[in-house]
């Protein structure tokens, strides 16, 4: 076993194990727009994914230091790479967490690949 399946096996037994309480279920949303023949106009089309992930709110340090582009109630969130294909990830897809939804902002994946970090903000808002 690699580096990569040793990380992606500790990060898996902690979501099952001792971040259980802190996982939450929640549904990955791609938002795509497809051309519609019969109105010449676009459409959005919604695909959901069901992960897990762990949610937190940013520092106010981090909101600060951040010149505008990280707001107040911001959402982290966090989900294993094994989880959800990063390359099907993208700006302004959606988060569903028990009817709330958030828009992704932005995202990114750790050196490791093993996790997926997105800032998400609150539609709702």
């Amino acid at each position: 076993m690699g580096l990569y399946d040793s990380i992606q096996t500790n990060l898996g037994n902690a979501f099952s194990g001792s971040l259980a309480d802190a996982v939450q279920s929640c549904s990955y949303i791609d938002v795509d727009e497809v051309y519609d023949p019969i109105t010449g106009g676009t459409v959005a089309t919604k695909t959901l994914y069901v992960t897990r992930a762990v949610f937190s709110y940013y520092k106010s340090s981090e909101v600060g230091a951040s010149e505008g582009t990280i707001k107040t109630n911001d959402r982290r969130v966090i989900i294993l790479d094994s989880e959800l294909d990063y390359k099907l990830l993208k700006v302004n897809d959606e988060i569903d967490l028990s009817g709330e939804i958030l828009t992704v902002i932005n995202f990114s994946r750790d050196p490791a690949k093993a996790s997926i970090t997105l800032q998400c903000r609150s539609n709702s808002l």
